[in-house]
């Protein structure tokens, strides 16, 4: 059986007079519920944690986590937004993308796994037409459409991709970094083209700054010609920090603007931790 525990819980008592909105963020260790009021302000949130490997079984997982979440049982919301961080992705210009060959595409970038799911996106970024493909298990995507009635399904990078098709055009070239529990999300935009978007596995704030800079040195980009906008699990009073505050041009440090939130709602950590899970609810 999957074992999966809950690790933090911040609800308020749901109001069913109003519409409610739900986010559900699956990670490879973590998984995270919040809801939204009519207002757009998030009031609850609840933070799971399990252990992934090979043999995992998804459904038996997410209906444990279905068991044990208030947010989830309860049903007092007419949709359910889910993000997917066990995914795996290629973004490739209009003109190299052949429906077809996605699966060859993803069997030599990743290896060929069974019972996958494959999503496509378009997006038109800076002018551009660009094919978005991500993978992830059949399980995930079984369980979602059997148990969740109108169910909205999107990769966590999606919303940084969306996000770019609106962004103007005359941007700086950057790196941006989400810091989730487990691992990173990084986005490296250069002259308006993304030369980068994949997300790492890390231990320590050390490996955060080694993928960087690993990055960084092999796309031939001098960082202190770069900004670096970051997010998530960052201690601001760490040396990784500050050694990114003197590599990079410069360094912006997202904030949870004071409206995202209810006055009652109650976190054991920074509020600029949960920054990338808030964001995806704007």
């Amino acid at each position: 059986m999957a074992t999966i525990t809950k690790i933090f819980d911040s609800r308020i008592l749901i109001d069913h007079s109003f519409e409610q909105e739900c986010c559900v963020v699956i990670e490879h260790n973590h998984i995270v519920v919040l809801l939204k009021n009519k207002s757009r302000s998030i009031h609850s949130i609840e933070i799971f944690e399990f252990t992934h490997n090979q043999m995992i079984d998804w459904e038996d997982l997410l209906n444990n986590c279905l068991n044990d979440s208030a947010i989830l049982k309860d049903r007092g919301f007419h949709e359910v937004t889910f993000y997917l961080q066990t995914v795996e992705m290629l973004l490739m210009p209009d003109a190299f993308f052949n429906e077809k060959s996605v699966p060859h595409h993803f069997n030599v970038s990743y290896g060929e796994k069974p019972h996958r799911t494959i999503r496509i996106r378009k997006l038109t970024i800076n002018k551009e037409g660009l094919t978005y493909a991500y993978r992830y298990p059949v399980a995930i995507h079984h369980w979602i459409t059997t148990n969740i009635t109108k169910p909205v399904i999107e990769s966590f990078s999606s919303s940084q991709l969306y996000k770019l098709e609106h962004a103007p055009t005359n941007q700086h070239s950057f790196v941006d970094i989400k810091v989730l529990f487990k691992e990173i999300m990084l986005l490296v935009v250069m002259q308006n083209r993304i030369v980068l978007l994949q997300s790492y596995p890390y231990q320590s704030m050390d490996d955060i700054l080694y993928r960087i800079l690993l990055i960084t040195n092999t796309l031939s980009l001098s960082t202190k010609e770069l900004n670096l906008y970051i997010s998530g699990m960052i201690n601001t009073e760490s040396v990784f920090f500050e050694l990114c505050m003197e590599k990079f041009k410069t360094v912006e440090l997202a904030a949870v603007e004071s409206d995202w939130i209810t006055d009652n709602l109650r976190l054991n950590m920074p509020l600029h931790y949960l920054y990338p899970y808030f964001n995806l609810m704007l």
